[in-house]
């Protein structure tokens, strides 16, 4: 008969624990970790972002379409407008811009779309929200500072303007497709503290177009547009689009 060793032996004064099974922990005030059995708290609020972050990426996909962006200004902005700019020859510019402090800022989509028989353009500028942005008018206004500055930044840059250095003219659009009615002031100016006279005159203005897609839903004219642009967006148009991606401007 062989003897176990000492090492193999269990003290008989201390009983070993059970197999597989853990002593209880006291309480340190950290955060613990979550069992399978304790569904995470903010799963709907993470499903809801990814398919927020899905939809952003169809409207995307959609607008990187000068068709699309065309029937959009024609159906939803202004006929006189889109009548003037020639989308055969708009082009998609880089979206990233920095500040003199090298802050990035990136906005959603950027379009150069020349107007008929003129050497002038357009700067356009597409922002996609979800969820209503109470300031976004603020962001609006930063990118197009930065649009400006990107293009008066260097002499070989300002050479480029218009006779006389005249920047292009701007419109920033915003297409909200969220649940909640879209409440947030479209002018920059309406979200500063009123001031009087002379002091109100230099306040910043830089209006933006809204455009709810819920509220634009309930106008017959939708219904055409929808069609006329989603029968031209199929993975193999969207793959083989003309519009050009030149460096950042």
């Amino acid at each position: 008969m062989t003897s176990s060793s000492p090492a193999n032996q269990s003290h008989p004064a201390i009983p070993a624990p059970p197999p597989h099974r853990e002593l209880p922990r006291q309480p340190t005030g950290r955060r613990h970790r979550r069992t399978p059995e304790q569904p995470a708290r903010h799963h709907g609020h993470s499903r809801r972002c990814s398919l927020s972050r899905r939809h952003d990426q169809s409207y995307k996909l959609l607008f990187s379409l000068p068709l699309a962006v065309e029937h959009m200004i024609r159906g939803f902005v202004d006929d006189r407008l889109a009548d003037e700019l020639d989308f055969t020859r708009a082009e998609s510019l880089g979206i990233e811009r920095s500040t003199p402090s090298l802050v990035r800022f990136q906005a959603d989509m950027l379009w150069k779309i020349p107007f008929r028989g003129s050497s002038r353009h357009l700067l356009l500028q597409l922002e996609f929200q979800s969820a209503p942005e109470r300031y976004m008018a603020v962001r609006a206004l930063c990118y197009v500072a930065l649009h400006y500055h990107g293009l008066t930044g260097t002499r070989e840059r300002r050479a480029e303007l218009a006779p006389g250095g005249r920047l292009p003219p701007v419109l920033a659009i915003t297409i909200y497709n969220g649940r909640q009615r879209w409440t947030a002031p479209d002018n920059v100016f309406d979200l500063i503290e009123p001031a009087r006279g002379w002091l109100a005159e230099r306040q910043p203005r830089l209006p933006h177009q809204v455009l709810d897609l819920r509220t634009l839903a309930r106008q017959p004219l939708i219904a055409g547009d929808r069609i006329a642009i989603e029968s031209h967006v199929t993975p193999q148009t969207a793959s083989t689009s003309t519009c050009r991606a030149p460096s950042i401007h």
